[in-house]
């Protein structure tokens, strides 16, 4: 590890909701921004959670989103903030390659450069996904952080600096509220993109049935898929989690009224004494 490099640590409940995001699609890129702290005296940006873009340009090799979408997320902040408990900042933001390669391209390189420019601290996490091994056919994710380091003013010039991350463990049974409202987040978002594209197919009355019944099947097919591998397991995600709070109140509840029974036969000896 160089000395002085910046580290990034990404709590494991939103290490979930990237995963999540990441593996919803595999023809076009995902991207999310990064919420957390920078913790300046061990130069180490800590990730407590994301929150999920619509994208304005789908591509298999490309992700873009709106300025305003940006602007709108640093607003939002302060609510997100308040909410969690956490002084929590735009620290970065991450993006998926379905299929190809963890490094970054040098489109990503250039994005990266121009979030540095308002932040000499802003990271990038890039998950590769979807990506068969040639040898045994077996699917592998892969996730890296980088930087990009400028080699030359003018013109200038770029070279990704991969940075230190690892993933802080939380427990098991708790995902936080900044983490669960990106996973409730993530369905809504993909469906508000499908229903765009829909829209956008019938321009105007005058298309032919054929074309409408296709493009009709092609939406409610993507709809269905949705349900099927992402909001499905989301929902057993959740229910899992209730589960689990319901249990853990009930077992809090017993120690509570144990301690409360032990309280009074304690005051009862005192005042026999």
């Amino acid at each position: 590890m160089a000395a002085g490099l910046l580290k990034v640590h990404l709590s494991a409940d939103a290490y979930l909701a990237c995963l999540t995001h990441v593996l919803s699609a595999e023809k076009e890129e995902v991207m999310g921004v990064l919420l957390g702290e920078l913790q300046e005296e061990i130069k180490t940006v800590l990730v407590r959670g994301v929150s999920v873009m619509r994208r304005i340009d789908k591509r298999a090799d490309r992700v873009e989103i709106s300025p305003e979408q940006l602007t709108a997320i640093v607003i939002d902040t302060e609510r997100l903030s308040n909410k969690s408990g956490y002084p929590l900042r735009v620290v970065g933001w991450y993006h998926s390659h379905p299929h190809i390669t963890v490094f970054p391209s040098h489109i990503d390189i250039k994005t990266q450069a121009n979030y540095q420019l308002m932040d000499d601290n802003f990271v990038g996490l890039i998950f590769s996904c979807f990506n068969e091994e040639p040898q045994d056919k077996k699917c592998k994710l892969q996730v890296i952080a980088f930087q990009s380091l400028q080699t030359n003013p003018s013109p200038p010039e770029y070279e990704r600096l991969e940075l230190p991350l690892s993933i802080v463990q939380t427990p098991l049974s708790h995902i936080s509220s900044l983490c669960m409202e990106a996973l409730v987040q993530i369905p809504v978002v993909l469906f508000q993109e499908e229903e765009e594209a829909y829209t956008n197919t019938n321009p105007n009355e005058n298309q032919d049935v054929v074309t409408q019944m296709y493009n009709s099947s092609v939406y409610t097919q993507s709809l269905t898929q949705m349900l099927d591998i992402l909001c499905g397991p989301l929902l057993g995600l959740f229910q899992e989690a209730v589960a689990r709070n319901k249990q853990m109140t009930e077992e809090l509840t017993r120690e509570k009224n144990q301690l409360l029974k032990d309280l009074v036969e304690q005051e009862n000896n005192d005042v026999i004494i």
